[in-house]
């Protein structure tokens, strides 16, 4: 009888699954496939017909110059906004934790970017950098030699900076509800052992935002790894691809020379790094976790 209920029950669970199932296979599982398959021709994305090449596409990416610059810039933005996003983020969450109408105003105005549209905060700096920073020189009396986007020493540490200021709202409110998850009570008996506030940061605050910091860092490193309306918007990867990232050059490659296939391939490739990165983030963060 007890078989009979459980084999019942599985049943309807595979029935109630079912609905999911044929929605993730028909918008994930069938165009992954499909896009394997290009990924093995010379498809220019207009024509109908095109050739198989077989994995001619891959060989001539592993030798793309212009891919591993874009691999390259990508990854340092990356680490650039990872860093920074979650360290900002952590210290506005630590100052203004506490409940209180000013802290409330600086929560707000500190995250009142994240809801602006990404393309209309790229329009925004971009004024800035051109506009709004020459203004600060003739005041201060300085040279401005030219804008920070349109320099290839500063164009990635701009868009670095233009992303802090879109995203970094976002972590803190993240890390603050980290924060008033952790009982007060292990603050008072850390204080009555004789801990300052340095020690109770690094001795509690720290190890109970384990879950917070691994949220914080998976989700920064995967938006920051897949950016392309910012870059897209202010600077086009440009000057001399030295801001182009891997979304833009595989917009290039597929919309504008027409090598459909070769995106393709290239998109794989992506989404391998991607999924090879959240792996080895989650097992380094959960690991750190189980040993807090």
């Amino acid at each position: 009888m007890g078989t009979s209920k459980k084999s019942s029950r599985q049943r309807w669970f595979f029935i109630f699954t079912l609905p999911s199932l044929f929605l993730f296979t028909i918008s994930i599982i069938i165009p992954v496939i499909q896009g394997f398959i290009l990924t093995l021709t010379n498809w220019d994305g207009i024509q109908k017909s095109y050739d198989f090449v077989g994995f001619k596409n891959y060989i001539t990416l592993f030798q793309d110059e212009l891919f591993y610059n874009a691999l390259l810039n990508t990854l340092k933005f990356t680490l650039g906004v990872a860093v920074f996003q979650n360290v900002f983020g952590l210290l506005l969450a630590v100052l203004l934790n506490k409940s209180s109408r000013v802290n409330n105003f600086f929560r707000t105005i500190f995250f009142m970017p994240a809801v602006l549209s990404v393309v209309l905060a790229g329009f925004i700096w971009t004024y800035v950098y051109s506009d709004g920073i020459p203004a600060l020189y003739d005041m201060l009396n300085l040279k401005f030699t030219s804008s920070p986007l349109g320099n290839p020493d500063l164009a990635m540490i701009a868009l670095i900076i233009i992303q802090l200021w879109l995203c970094t709202g976002t972590t803190m409110v993240i890390y603050i509800a980290g924060l008033q998850s952790i009982p007060e009570d292990i603050y008072e008996s850390a204080k009555v052992d004789g801990a300052n506030h340095l020690q109770s940061f690094f001795k509690i605050t720290l190890p109970m935002l384990g879950p917070a910091i691994t949220i914080n860092f998976v989700l920064v490193v995967k938006q920051a790894m897949m950016v392309f309306d910012l870059v897209f918007v202010t600077t086009s990867g440009g000057p001399g691809h030295c801001t182009d990232v891997l979304s833009t050059y595989l917009w290039e490659t597929t919309f504008t020379n027409n090598q459909a296939g070769y995106g393709s391939s290239m998109s794989f490739i992506f989404l391998l790094i991607l999924i090879i990165m959240a792996m080895l983030q989650l097992k380094f963060f959960r690991k750190r976790e189980v040993e807090m």
